[in-house]
């Protein structure tokens, strides 16, 4: 054998050894029918509904990219309408929570998007993977063999913050007192653990913790008379408190949350009282004296054996339904509405001097009680019977004792005010009382 075939036998072997080498270091299951695919934006708002486009590429030698299903996240819920709009020939269509792209008849390095609109979950920082699947076939048929290989792996979708929708109250308002701070504890405006809160929420309900929106706090839907302060406070990471919340009146009230573009929030309804005191299981509890312009109320609120009858005992002046009794000129222009936990009660009306001496008749045998009440009751004898002046409301002059509610006893002080005495059955009935 001559060098020169030599040399030219041990090339051949070379490039032979080298083939099978290239061959060898083919991973097991490389793409022989690759295709990629890539969602634009890659990075969304969470919250609300967003648009993306998919793009898929046939990056095969020489087979088509004829269908391809794409499943979206767990969590994203793809929308229709709007209708999936595709750049070329085929169709897509939305079937469950998947988009179908069908009739493609992608050639080897032939593309086409689909811009669909998909809603977001809340989820800021995370990352979330898309899950494809493309054939040959233009009807999504075939054996396995038939599909295409993503290259590279499945294209992600992060979600950078949430899309503020609305707002919604985390602690409701509970009942005050006249001009003492509003907090989600009856009565308590030492509570500063839970103040009134709002907070800046997605579509789903989600709060949106990158939000620093600035909310406004203002009456919503009442009864009341009195005055809330405007009061507007940012929100920090979604959340914002409220701790100088009061109002000039009692009455029944709701607060109105409201922010720029979102969705505004209206509180359960609570009630403003003058006085409130804490009634504690199976003692008497009073409220003392409570004024009002030349009139007062004292009122006692005795335990009912084997009855829950923890509360709290208030009184208010001029809420509610005005009531007035037929046949008889009252003495006060002001009316007491007295609530409270389920006892017996006793009141104790005050009519100053001057209120007195105002009528021609002044002697405190001249007193009744101008009585409305949720029930009906027993007049006194001679006058009209218990009028409804409103649906389930009812209003008369009260009879003297026997059986509650009923006057238990007229007089008057040293000073010359006028003192009538009325006796209430327990109940959870908000009697009111005009003299």
């Amino acid at each position: 054998m001559t060098a020169h075939r030599a040399r030219a036998k041990g090339a051949l072997l070379l490039v032979a050894l080298l083939a099978l080498a290239a061959f060898a270091a083919q991973p097991a299951g490389a793409a022989t029918k690759p295709y990629s695919l890539t969602i634009a934006p890659a990075m969304v708002k969470g919250g609300g509904t967003v648009s993306l486009t998919a793009t898929f590429k046939n990056l095969t030698g020489t087979q088509q990219l004829g269908s391809a299903n794409l499943t979206p996240p767990a969590g994203f819920t793809l929308q229709a309408p709007p209708a999936p709009v595709l750049s070329g020939a085929g169709s897509a269509t939305i079937a469950g929570n998947v988009l179908q792209l069908r009739g493609l008849g992608l050639p080897p390095g032939g593309s086409v998007g689909v811009t669909f609109s998909v809603s977001v979950p809340c989820a800021s920082g995370r990352s979330f993977t898309w899950m494809p699947q493309a054939k040959q076939s233009n009807d999504f048929n075939g054996q396995p063999g038939n599909d295409l290989t993503l290259s590279p792996p499945s294209p992600t979708t992060t979600v950078s913050g949430c899309v503020a929708a609305k707002l919604a109250f985390v602690q409701q308002p509970a009942d005050a007192r006249i001009g003492e701070r509003i907090t989600g504890a009856p009565f308590d405006p030492t509570d500063t653990q839970h103040l009134v809160s709002v907070e800046v929420e997605d579509a789903s309900g989600a709060r949106v913790v990158d939000s620093s929106a600035a909310i406004t706090m203002t009456l919503g839907p009442s009864t009341g008379v009195g005055v809330l302060q405007p009061t507007t406070v940012p929100a920090v990471n979604g959340l914002a408190t409220f701790s100088n919340l009061s109002i000039s009146a009692a009455g029944s009230y709701t607060l109105s949350a409201s922010s720029d573009g979102l969705q505004g929030a209206t509180s359960n309804p609570f009630n403003i009282q003058q006085a409130a005191v804490q009634c504690i299981e199976d003692k008497t509890c009073s409220t003392g004296d409570v004024p009002k312009n030349h009139v007062s109320t004292n009122t006692t609120a005795a335990p009912v054996p084997g009855q829950p009858d923890a509360g709290f005992l208030t009184v208010s002046y001029d809420v509610g339904p005005t009531i007035e009794c037929q046949g008889y000129n009252e003495f006060s222009p002001d009316q007491a509405e007295i609530q409270g936990p389920n006892r017996s009660k006793v009141v104790a009306f005050r009519v100053d001097k001057l209120l007195m001496n105002a009528q021609p008749n002044n002697g405190a045998s001249f007193l009744d009680m101008c009585f409305g009440a949720p029930y009906s009751f027993a007049t006194k004898p001679g006058t009209p019977a218990a009028v409804e002046i409103e649906p389930g409301f009812f209003v008369g002059r009260l009879p003297d004792c026997g059986a509650a509610p009923c006057v238990a006893g007229r007089n008057k002080n040293q000073s010359g005010d006028g003192i009538i005495t009325v006796r209430v059955a327990a109940g959870p009935e908000d009697p009111a009382f005009r003299p």
